[in-house]
C-alpha cells in the first residue's frame, strides 16, 4: 500500500511546492508556494474547486441516505 499509494502522493506533494511547474524536474527544491497562489488568485480555479466540493458533498448525503 506503501508504494502503491503513499509514495506517488508524497511525489504529488513535492511537485506541488515548486515554484513553477514541471514535471520531469528535480523533486527536492526549495518549497515555494507560488502555484498553490497562482490557482487561489484565480477565478477559474476557485469556481471549479467550488463546483468540485458541491458535487463531493452532494454525492456524499445521498450516499449517507441510501446507506
Amino acid at each position: 500500500m506503501l508504494v502503491a499509494f503513499a509514495v506517488p502522493m508524497a511525489v504529488v506533494v513535492l511537485l506541488s511546492m515548486h515554484a513553477y511547474s514541471d514535471p520531469f524536474g528535480p523533486l527536492l527544491r526549495p518549497p515555494s508556494t507560488a502555484q498553490y497562489a497562482m490557482v487561489l488568485g484565480d477565478f477559474f480555479y476557485l469556481r471549479v474547486l467550488l463546483e468540485t466540493l458541491t458535487l463531493a458533498g452532494g454525492v456524499t448525503a445521498l450516499s449517507v441516505i441510501i446507506g
